[in-house]
């Protein structure tokens, strides 16, 4: 089923993560599915230097505004090395503001974080594409 308001926000976040860069494009087309109170993204968007981004979102509208539910954004090299990602998997029990943490460098290095916004995860791939 049809919803306007996730297709909305979904919208936006890929606006967002492909707006990083003039060189950036979407893999594929998105798969997006949702029924009257979820849904659920996934897109890969490459970016300059072999770099992609594999994004899956899953939000609700349970509390009557978007909420993500489940959230990965990983990003990576040409060489297949995490760069960073962003996810609430439910691991890392130990860190502060668990189940949100970021996954750092080619040794997957784990870190306490807060929930990202997608302007975050976009200035954290501006930051990295800017140094290469």
């Amino acid at each position: 089923m049809f919803n306007p308001q996730i297709q909305r926000v979904f919208e936006q976040v890929l606006d967002i993560l492909v707006g990083v860069s003039p060189l950036s494009q979407l893999e594929h087309s998105p798969s997006i599915s949702y029924n009257e109170r979820y849904g659920v993204l996934r897109a890969r968007i490459r970016y300059p230097y072999g770099c992609q981004l594999t994004v899956h979102l899953a939000t609700s509208l349970l509390r009557g505004y978007p909420e993500w539910v489940y959230y990965s954004f990983h990003f990576k090299t040409s060489a297949d090395q995490v760069v960073f990602r962003y996810d609430n998997a439910r691991y890392h029990a130990y860190l502060p503001n668990f189940p949100h943490h970021k996954h750092l460098g080619p040794e997957d290095d784990v870190e306490a974080s807060r929930q990202p916004t997608v302007h975050q995860i976009a200035r954290d791939i501006a930051e990295y594409l800017e140094r290469q």
